[in-house]
């Protein structure tokens, strides 16, 4: 109950706002509405007199851009491909996952050109790398993939890619361990 001589009352607010899926990366705002009634409240119950005072505060929030890559091999999660023992045009196939916040690209590049080097001799064997069918020019620096991933909806973006790693001929090199540093990279533009 307000007063001439108490013509002000401070209350404390508080509120929390929780999301049960992923929000899509950008700026959100959130009205909240207060009403002043001359009536004590009752929890659970409906007011039954009409507003004396009503004032809309607008919440204002950004969500920022986040992305995850991961790489499988059936159902298992890998961080290397491993082929051990090898013989020429050997394939191996695993899936690069893609989850982003936002609409992306996908870009790759080889540490290597395109090559497996082995550190000991130098010397380097060829493969290839195709993914959704297409063959990634590894040599020609960083390759971007020309399509960009369209939002599915609310929140998340996931995008799997079938991938193929084939080593080239390999008769007439030095036995070793061979390797290249594949860098994938998620960006918005």
């Amino acid at each position: 109950t307000l007063t001439d001589s108490s013509p002000s009352v401070t209350y404390t607010f508080s509120a929390v706002f929780w999301q049960t899926s992923s929000m899509s990366a950008g700026f959100y705002e959130l009205p909240i509405t207060f009403r002043l009634r001359n009536e004590a409240f009752v929890s659970g119950g409906v007011p039954s007199t009409p507003p004396i005072s009503t004032i809309t505060m607008v919440l204002r929030f950004e969500i920022g851009t986040s992305s995850t890559i991961y790489f499988k091999s059936g159902s298992y999660e890998i961080f290397e491909l491993a082929f051990d023992e090898v013989t020429a045009q050997t394939p191996k196939a695993f899936t690069i996952s893609v989850q982003a916040n936002f609409r992306f690209y996908l870009s790759l590049s080889s540490k290597n050109g395109g090559y497996l080097e082995n550190p000991s001799t130098s010397d380097t064997i060829p493969y290839t790398l195709s993914i959704d069918g297409t063959t990634i020019p590894l040599s020609a620096g960083t390759y971007k993939f020309s399509k960009r991933q369209s939002s599915t909806g609310f929140g998340t973006n996931s995008k799997d890619y079938s991938a193929i790693l084939t080593i080239g001929d390999i008769t007439s090199y030095s036995a070793g361990t061979y390797t290249d540093i594949l860098s994938f990279t998620v960006t918005s533009n």
